[in-house]
């Protein structure tokens, strides 16, 4: 017995279909849209999550092929872990690791350095992770 064979005795769906919705995964009309309308784009063989970001990337490899940028790194990544405690208690209630993803994090040939967010409009979770990072990094997030 196939594999095709056993799947139609069984009531199941093709091979290459999701069992819960009988979508192909490969159908690309019927894929599930972004939550915030992002197109994902490609440029230089990198995928970044919206076409956006991907128009800064270019500006900022531009400046970068001039010689005004030393360093640019994709998506730097700021670890952190909160803790939380009672005022009453020196023992800690919970703790909580996190972790902050930026867009760019620029050095300029001058020494500055900046990390950068290209956002569409700020969500709460954003604003956050931004007060945190700048807390425990000292770091200004600058948003595009």
């Amino acid at each position: 017995m196939t594999v095709e064979e056993y799947r139609r005795k069984m009531n199941l769906p093709p091979v290459g279909t999701n069992s819960r919705k009988g979508v192909s995964f490969t159908d690309e009309t019927k894929m599930k849209k972004s939550k915030y309308s992002a197109v994902r784009t490609v440029v230089d063989n990198i995928k970044f999550m919206s076409k956006r970001e991907a128009e800064y990337y270019k500006k900022l490899k531009l400046l970068k092929d001039c010689g005004e940028i030393m360093l640019l790194e994709l998506q730097p990544r700021f670890p952190y872990k909160i803790i939380y405690t009672h005022p009453d208690k020196i023992s800690p209630i919970f703790s909580k690791k996190g972790e902050y993803r930026a867009d760019f994090k620029v050095t300029y040939e001058s020494g500055i350095v900046e990390v950068i967010d290209v956002k569409g409009f700020s969500t709460k979770k954003f604003l956050r992770d931004k007060e945190i990072i700048k807390a425990i990094y000292g770091i200004d997030i600058i948003t595009v």
